[in-house]
């Protein structure tokens, strides 16, 4: 997913799908993450924005799991006073293709449908800030994107140069991210973490948590376990699929 390409070829179209190369958002078996960053400032700030998640997994009670997500964005733009979504001052030399800029992004998160919002911190923000000299509602948008087995969540937020900003959500996950294995008390859950195309490799950090008596059966490799809760730190240079395998007291 470094790029995206459009083809008119049906043939190609199909081929590209086929092959999950489309980059596409889709269902799949299990839990689900995909965060994407929408850049709305009239500029191309997030060139120097970098970003980190954090995801979090609650088994501890396998019929009600949760989720919780943090996004972290850094803005290395220098040179800018204050946040002005029109009528910007521009940093000298960046007349047409302005980078050094407050970072204005839509932030958009997608998990499994049945996902439901627990709580969230979004960002307040000040009127002057933005094009229609409003603040917007301080809320996450639960949006229709009209994809199947999937939900979508999304926020404005505005990170000033320099500065750095986090947003946290938690999530009711359904019940279907944890499968049982037939004729077994062994359960299995399983993550598919996808890249947003274009990006380079975003770090992700991955907890998952387990009741005290449960007995962790496999884990991916790498992933380290301690005291019944599983750590997982990689990055989104492709997509990320991850397989737990354990029993439940």
């Amino acid at each position: 997913h470094h790029l995206m390409i459009q083809l008119d070829s049906p043939r190609m179209t199909t081929f590209l799908a086929d092959h999950h190369w489309d980059g596409a958002v889709r269902s799949v078996d299990g839990d689900y993450l995909m965060v994407v960053d929408t850049n709305v400032g009239f500029n191309k700030t997030n060139a120097v924005v970098e970003s980190e998640l954090f995801y979090d997994v609650d088994l501890t009670n396998t019929s009600s799991p949760t989720g919780s997500l943090t996004v972290i964005h850094k803005n290395n733009a220098v040179g800018i006073t204050s946040c002005r979504h029109w009528n910007k001052v521009r940093v000298a030399g960046e007349k047409d293709y302005p980078i050094e800029d407050c970072y204005w992004n839509y932030l958009r998160v997608y998990k499994p449908e049945g996902t439901a919002l627990l709580g969230a911190i979004p960002q307040i923000l000040p009127a002057n800030w933005m094009i229609l000299n409003q603040s917007p509602p301080a809320e996450v948008d639960i949006l229709d994107e009209e994809i199947d087995g999937v939900q979508a969540f999304g926020t404005i937020q505005v990170v000033p140069g320099g500065q750095s900003l986090s947003v946290s959500f938690q999530f009711a996950l359904p019940i279907n991210v944890l499968t049982k294995q037939l004729d077994s008390d062994q359960m299995i859950y399983r993550l598919t973490v996808q890249k947003q195309p274009g990006t380079l490799a975003v770090p992700i950090t991955i907890r998952i948590h387990l009741a005290n008596n449960a007995s962790v059966q496999s884990m991916p490799d790498g992933a380290v376990l301690e005291d019944n809760n599983i750590l997982i730190q990689t990055n989104l240079r492709e997509d990320v699929e991850i397989e737990v395998l354990f029993r439940a007291p």
